[in-house]
């Protein structure tokens, strides 16, 4: 567990403080690019507050353990303030080192004076105490909330997908693992007539590409693009082959499988994560507060 935590250390700390014109592909992607560049900061503030709410309307925490909570992200908040202003200042100072070092090689030196040396060294083993520090603090929160919880409140924490839309099925908790969306992309690619297949498939399958990439959840990636159209042109042809009810029938497997072909998973985030970014985040306070006031 303590790996996995590393990974979110700096997220913590930053969270506390944040508070159709032309066939060509080349143009497609660079619209997606600069949809995720100019992003709304508080479209990512928002979303997390879903999750958040969508995680807690799974739980059901009982009054106790909604001030458990409170208290517990109060105090991992003050701690990390802390700990976040110690991190400046010596963030601060290894970049002073940073910059003379910079200057020093710059004019051909290959050795460096001592107290240079030292003083980076020194700031940047400081720099690294913040993490253990924080890994600690965040560690002991972790557990703490996992002896709050009950058996069926984790086993739901372990299942739950971090969602905007909430839905349950067999297998996931929080976001739907269907492939309806590249099933309809399908049906709407065979739908077209021979002729203008022919002539506009690269452009239709490589709009469908940049869609797919501008609509993911941060748990997805596509693979490369050259990949990715040489798998969907393969599907494209062959769904094409196929009658209307035997695409139907088929559809879901279809897009399963170019799914499987196309689109990278990550590792979805492990009960620590869950815990720190959705219920111990200064950004859940407020929500759990709320939500404590209506069990009064």
């Amino acid at each position: 567990m303590r790996s996995s935590l590393y990974m979110i250390i700096l997220v913590i700390l930053f969270m506390l403080f944040s508070i159709r014109t032309g066939h060509s592909q080349s143009f497609l992607e660079e619209k997606v690019y600069i949809i995720e560049e100019k992003k709304d900061p508080r479209v990512n503030k928002i979303e997390e507050k879903i999750k958040t709410h969508n995680l807690l309307n799974l739980l059901d925490l009982s009054k106790e353990q909604l001030i458990f909570l409170i208290g517990k992200a109060k105090e991992i908040e003050k701690v990390s303030g802390e700990l976040y202003s110690s991190y400046v200042r010596n963030s601060e100072e290894m970049l002073r080192f940073e910059i003379e070092i910079e200057k020093e090689v710059g004019t051909g030196r290959t050795s460096l004076d001592e107290p240079v040396l030292d003083g980076f060294s020194k700031s940047k083993i400081q720099c690294h105490q913040v993490y253990y520090k924080m890994n600690d603090v965040a560690e002991a929160g972790v557990k703490a909330v996992e002896g709050q919880l009950k058996d069926f409140q984790l086993v739901i924490l372990d299942n739950y997908l971090p969602c905007i839309i909430p839905t349950l099925n067999n297998s996931l908790i929080g976001a739907s693992d269907r492939c309806i969306g590249l099933g309809y992309i399908l049906m709407g690619i065979k739908g077209m007539p021979e002729k203008k297949y022919q002539e506009e498939k690269h452009y239709y399958i490589a709009k469908n590409i940049a869609l797919i990439k501008a609509s993911f959840c941060p748990s997805k990636r596509l693979c490369e693009d050259s990949v990715a159209q040489k798998e969907m042109l393969k599907a494209v042809d062959e769904v094409r082959k196929l009658d209307d009810v035997d695409f139907t029938l088929n559809m879901e497997r279809l897009a399963k499988e170019l799914e499987e072909k196309i689109i990278l998973k990550d590792p979805e985030p492990d009960r620590a994560q869950k815990i720190l970014r959705l219920l111990l985040s200064s950004q859940s306070i407020p929500i759990l507060e709320k939500r404590l006031s209506r069990k009064k």
